[in-house]
Parts: C-alpha cells; structure tokens; sequence
C-alpha cells in the first residue's frame, strides 16, 4: 500500500464559461466541486488503477468534513490531523472559446506546532513502503518540513516521491527522496537559468545534476511537449499525446500516481514513463479534477512513442 501526504488540501470548484471576460459579468454554464490538493489526488488515480492508499495530512471546518465524506464514500483510507480554521477552496475558471483555465487559489489554515508533532507521530507509524510527498505547505510553516519528513521517511527505509515547487522543492529534495517530479518552470527556479525548452540535451544536462545530489529518479514534465524520465544510467524522453483537452488540473498528480503504481509492481523505467504519459494524457480530456478509469488509460499506452538517450 501507498501513503499519501498532503499537507495544504482543497476543495476545488470548476467554473466553466463559454467566454471568460475580466471585469464583466461571466454566466457560468458548468460548474463542479471535486476534493483536491495534489496527494489527494494521486490516491483518487491509484484508487482508479485498484490500488489501495492512507491519505494523511491536515484538514479543517466543514471543508475538512468533506474531504474526509468524499474519499470514505470512494473507498480511500484517510488518517488527517484535524486542525483549527477552514480548509482551503481552489476555483478554477475554465474558458471554452480560449481554452485557458484561470486558477484563484486560498491558502488555507496554519497547523500548530502540536498539529505538525502529531502529523509526524501518523507517519512514524505507517506500515506502508511507498510515500508520496505533494503539494504546497500550509501558510506559517517552513518550507523544512519537507526535508524533515523526506529525512524522517528515508531513515525508516521508506521509498519517498517528491512533487512540489519553489522553496518546499529545494528543502525537500536535501533529504534525498527517491524520485522527484519538477516541471521545466521549476528546473529553471531551482537552478536560475533559462533552459532552451526544445532542447533535449539541456534539460536531461539539468536533470542529471539532480542526480548527481543522490536521488534516484528524476521525472521532468515539459507540458504538451512530453516528459524526460532520467536516472543515473540513461534517460527516456516521451513524446507528449495531441489529444482535446479539457483541464489540465490534476494531470501531474495523475502522472505520480502512475510512477508510484509502476513502482509498487516492480515495472521498468520505461514501462514506468509509458504508464505514467498515458495516465496523464487521458486525465486532460476530462473536466474538472476528475481522474480517467484504468481501462481509459488503456487505450493510450499503445500510443506513447518515447526515444532513448
């Protein structure tokens, strides 16, 4: 079985638009409620392919109810810290004419020191062998929690993936998760350059130097341009999917969600990268933060095409 952490969960609301006008009155034509926050959904996905997780983190108020109501009715084990406040709502407004999705982001309760003991208490405590590290960090936490629960994890033999961004990103990988999963954006921050996003050769260069800190895997996500899957002997790129996209939300999560699946039954890189291509591209065709059935993503591995470097 597979631990999620999520640290800064949501309730997403999607509010769709035939046209998204700033400054006016928008008629919303749809519109969805959905549990978010990144480790949340990687155990929707993983529930999705019949495998089972704990979901734990901290929730708050009514919303943290929620959350707790939604993954119990789908079958999902969840051990949260409840904490005072209210958990956090993520709007996403979804343009039908531009196709672009403006997201408006609260940032949620701040857990005590004595939430934050208790959180840890949980994981020193968890059975299972693979965690999975996502998201944002709650606002008046330092971003060196991330490294203090890689650190915590990886001292008790655990297998720990890494998503996350910015200064939480940095401090996390200092303890040496296993795999890591930035995007291109967040290879440029953590290293302050300006990669050439067409350019093979560079990305993997930056994505080797990871690598050379000591972690195992490196996962870099390129957008429609595909992904680059890198590890201390060669490197995969795969060739992103054209396929009509209806929301980008959720898609990372659902690629993590295939890289912890992949290495939970013992697959190869490669078999990794393809799983992983296929469960994203067939998570954008949905609207939403709604996560594609095992058989969806079925019907997109045959169509993954990657090159080996």
């Amino acid at each position: 079985m597979i631990t999620t952490i999520t640290l800064n969960p949501a309730v997403d609301k999607t509010l769709t638009t035939h046209k998204f006008i700033p400054g006016e009155l928008n008629i919303v034509s749809h519109s969805r409620e959905d549990v978010g926050g990144k480790g949340l959904n990687v155990s929707k996905m993983l529930k999705n392919f019949g495998m089972d997780s704990r979901a734990t983190g901290f929730i708050a108020g009514t919303r943290g109810m929620k959350i707790v109501y939604d993954l119990e009715k789908n079958g999902i084990q969840n051990y949260f810290v409840e904490i005072d406040g209210e958990t956090r709502t993520n709007v996403k407004i979804v343009d039908e004419t531009s196709k672009l999705i403006t997201e408006l982001n609260e940032i949620g309760p701040t857990p005590s020191e004595e939430d934050i003991k208790n959180l840890i208490e949980i994981l020193k405590k968890s059975p299972n062998s693979i965690h999975i590290i996502s998201g944002s960090i709650p606002k008046g936490v330092s971003p060196k929690i991330y490294f203090e629960l890689v650190s915590l994890l990886k001292s008790q033999s655990k297998f720990v993936i890494l998503d996350s961004s910015g200064p939480a990103f940095d401090e996390g990988i200092k303890g040496l998760p296993n795999i890591i999963k930035p995007n291109l954006y967040e290879l440029q921050r953590h290293f302050d350059v300006e990669i050439d996003t067409n350019d093979d050769e560079e990305i993997i260069f930056y994505g080797r130097k990871l690598i050379q800190k000591g972690i195992e895997l490196v996962v870099i996500s390129n957008r429609e341009k595909g992904s680059y899957f890198i590890d201390k002997n060669f490197a995969l790129k795969v060739e992103g999917l054209n396929v009509e996209v209806q929301s980008t939300v959720g898609a990372g999560d659902a690629m993590v969600a295939a890289i912890a699946f992949a290495k939970a039954n013992g697959y190869e890189i490669d078999q990794m990268a393809v799983l992983a291509a296929a469960t994203g591209a067939a998570t954008v065709t949905l609207d939403g933060t709604q996560f594609p059935s095992y058989e969806k993503v079925k019907e997109y591995l045959g169509k993954i095409k990657y090159t080996r470097f």
